[in-house]
């Protein structure tokens, strides 16, 4: 029998927290997965508390459970808000933001292109000139 769904409606800010509270769970499982395989706490300088599981497994089947439902909840913000979502973060960039990742991608691009094109400059000099900058040494 598959779950029942359930609607909710909520301030933007209201889901952020839960699914700041949904990443914590999934680390925490990750983190209990890694130290039940390993022996080795993730990251000794924070606070740890090993989950209650089975087994290294049964932690990584969870930490898989948690992301699914952030993807979930995720889309539905970005399809609610017509913005982009990135589900690493969780950061729904603002315009600007998204104005700037684009700019930088066809900087990259534009990068990528020139690199293989000949050029009346070879590489970069070794030696940098007196403000600290390189120079280009002419083929």
């Amino acid at each position: 029998m598959p779950d029942q769904m359930i609607t909710l409606t909520l301030p933007r800010n209201v889901v952020g927290q839960i699914l700041d509270g949904l990443r914590c769970r999934e680390q925490a499982y990750r983190d209990t997965a890694e130290y039940l395989e390993t022996g080795v706490t993730p990251d000794p300088a924070s606070t740890f508390t090993i989950e209650d599981v089975k087994d290294a497994e049964e932690a990584r089947n969870l930490a898989g459970f948690y992301r699914e439902i952030i993807a979930s909840v995720g889309k539905q913000v970005r399809t609610a808000s017509g913005r982009e979502w990135t589900l690493a973060t969780g950061i729904v960039p603002s315009k600007t933001g998204r104005r700037r990742v684009k700019e930088a991608r066809r900087t990259q691009r534009l990068a990528g292109t020139l690199k293989g094109q000949s050029s009346a400059f070879s590489e970069r000099s070794e030696d940098p000139d007196a403000s600290g900058t390189q120079q280009l040494k002419r083929a």
